[in-house]
C-alpha cells in the first residue's frame, strides 16, 4: 500500500531508526522520535520536541532542506480523515502568525496517535 500511497501524494509511516541517521545531527539532548512518516524522498517526523520537515530536492538528492517547527508556535491542528472516494487524510497545522501546513498521509493510516502526540506536546506548550 505504501507504493500506492507515494504515487497519489500521501506520507507512510516509517521506523525512527530509518530517520535517525538523517537527523542525528540535529536531535538535542533527551529528544526522542516519536514517529516518523516518509513521501518519495521527504519525510514527517515527530519528535517529543517538535516537527521536522525534510526536503529533498533535485534529481541526485544531493540538497536537502530540514524545518523545524517547534510545537510552542502550532496555534491550531486539524485532523481530517478519508472520505469514500478520498485517497488521503490529512493534518492541518496553522502556526503562530499564520502558515498552513497541510500534512497529508495514506488513506488507512491511523491519524489518532499523531494527534495525540500534537494534543500532548502543543498545550504542554502553550
Amino acid at each position: 500500500m505504501s507504493t500506492i500511497n507515494n504515487l497519489f501524494g500521501s506520507a507512510s509511516q516509517i521506523a525512527g531508526q530509518e530517520v535517525l541517521p538523517l537527523i542525528a545531527d540535529f536531535v538535542v539532548e533527551g529528544e526522542q522520535i516519536l514517529i516518523a512518516y516518509k513521501l518519495w524522498r521527504d519525510m514527517i517526523i515527530f519528535t517529543t520536541e517538535r516537527l521536522i520537515l525534510v526536503d529533498v530536492q533535485g534529481l541526485t538528492g544531493s540538497k536537502v532542506s530540514f524545518e523545524s517547527i517547534p510545537y510552542s508556535t502550532i496555534k491550531r491542528f486539524k485532523m481530517e480523515n478519508a472520505g469514500t472516494l478520498d485517497m488521503d487524510c490529512e493534518i492541518t497545522l496553522t502556526l503562530q502568525g499564520g502558515a498552513i501546513y497541510p500534512l497529508k498521509f495514506g488513506r488507512g493510516t491511523n491519524l489518532k496517535p499523531i494527534y495525540k502526540y500534537l494534543s500532548t506536546y502543543i498545550l504542554r506548550d502553550n
